[in-house]
């Protein structure tokens, strides 16, 4: 059985406005077994992930993303930009030169079904400059492609064929997304958005104003009318009538360089990663964001991917791969949390920490959410006298989860 502890915590509170606060790092890096660029990422479920990128590479983890390995195929030797599950079963892969992969059986084999794309693009003059950016699956059967020089395809039959709706010429297509049926939006360069009302025959174009970006390089929604899309110059706009208007939102700090990366993982929580380590999260479904810290501002985040809360991955150039550590996903025990005793609640100035597991550390939360401060463990007291008086949530990460406790500072 284990020892009772209690634990009184220390945190100085003079001298933090002078050298700021540090935010609390929530990922770690893991190793791909590769160099090499990825573009994209997804998961088929919350314990297999793929990765692919540059000269036809596959990679597959079977633990949530701790480790990888890659899959050996002939299939191609060109640049793969995206992955993407319709179901747990059948999967897609494009890329450059219009390629198009296909597995139904969840990853275990691929097949190049490029052949089955519209003539329309097999026989293009610059068939190799072509690209297949982004897919959007509605079920197993009904889904749509998007890419370079103004690719739009549509398929009713899980990719066995496929019909052309854009325009050749028209532009690069960056990402697409559907929020039902009918309605969909593309993400584009030259600050351009498209939408479709009628399920991907006719598109209409919304286009930023805003001189300080060029692209847009993705797009994703929360429900049916918020939405969020990212771009160069840190760029990151918000809609919340179903894409009729777009806003710039303003973050500080602000987002620099471009941003690539872009998943949602709740109906109010999603992150978006790009240049120099950069990965922002917002809980609010893109009204405000925050910035990550990762531990380093190195790193080019390309893709992302999430299977829940818990499950986070970001893939980037030189075979990086970071991925959201488990005990910093918000998940709480609540057994644990329900046994810890904090005291004494109200307080004006030391807290307690009354549990029988061994805690890692401790992060103070306002109201708004935003964490105030962190603490790792090396003192024996919490010292919350320079703290404004209100309500506070001590996020407090232990070997056994993550409990978390309110109280009020007076």
């Amino acid at each position: 059985m284990k020892t009772l502890r209690s634990f009184l915590f220390f945190v100085l509170m003079s001298g933090v406005f002078a050298v700021g606060l540090k935010a609390e790092v929530t990922w770690e890096k893991v190793t791909s077994g590769t160099t090499s660029r990825f573009w994209d990422v997804a998961y088929v479920n919350e314990m297999t992930a793929f990765a692919v990128g540059v000269g036809g590479m596959i990679m597959k983890s079977t633990d949530g993303g701790v480790s990888w390995t890659a899959v050996t195929h002939t299939l191609t030797t060109r640049d793969l930009y995206v992955i993407h599950f319709a179901t747990d079963q059948v999967g897609f892969i494009g890329g450059l030169s219009a390629t198009v992969l296909k597995t139904i059986d969840g990853g275990e084999t691929w097949t190049n079904v490029s052949a089955n794309l519209p003539e329309i693009i097999t026989t293009y003059a610059q068939y190799d400059t072509q690209a297949i950016n982004d897919f959007y699956f509605l079920d197993a059967n009904n889904g749509f492609a998007t890419g370079y020089n103004g690719i739009i395809l549509k398929t009713t039959d899980s990719g066995a064929t496929w019909t052309f709706h854009g325009a050749l010429g028209a532009g690069t297509f960056r990402s697409i997304f559907f929020v039902n049926a009918t309605t969909g939006f593309i993400a584009s360069h030259g600050k351009l958005i498209k939408k479709t009302e009628d399920g991907g025959q006719n598109w209409t174009n919304w286009t930023s104003t805003e001189t300080t970006f060029n692209h847009f390089f993705e797009t994703r929604f929360f429900n049916e009318t918020t939405g969020v899309a990212i771009g160069d110059g840190g760029s990151i706009f918000r809609t919340t009538d179903t894409g009729a208007n777009w806003t710039r939102v303003v973050i500080d700090p602000a987002p620099t360089g471009q941003l690539w990366g872009l998943t949602v993982v709740s109906a109010t929580t999603a992150y978006a990663s790009g240049q120099v380590g950069q990965i922002y999260k917002t809980t609010d479904a893109g009204a405000t964001w925050t910035k990550e810290d990762i531990g380093n501002n190195t790193s080019i985040f390309r893709g992302m991917a999430n299977a829940g809360e818990s499950k986070v991955l970001a893939v980037g150039d030189a075979g990086e791969i970071f991925k959201l550590k488990s005990s910093s996903s918000g998940l709480t025990n609540p057994i644990l949390s329900a046994s810890m005793q904090l005291y004494p609640n109200p307080t004006g100035d030391f807290l307690t920490i009354k549990t029988d597991v061994s805690i890692e550390k401790i992060a103070l939360l306002d109201v708004t959410g935003k964490t105030v401060v962190v603490h790792h463990i090396d003192a024996p007291v919490l010292n919350v006298k320079m703290l404004n008086n209100g309500i506070y949530f001590a996020h407090i990460y232990t070997s056994e989860g993550l409990a978390v406790k309110k109280f009020i500072k007076q």
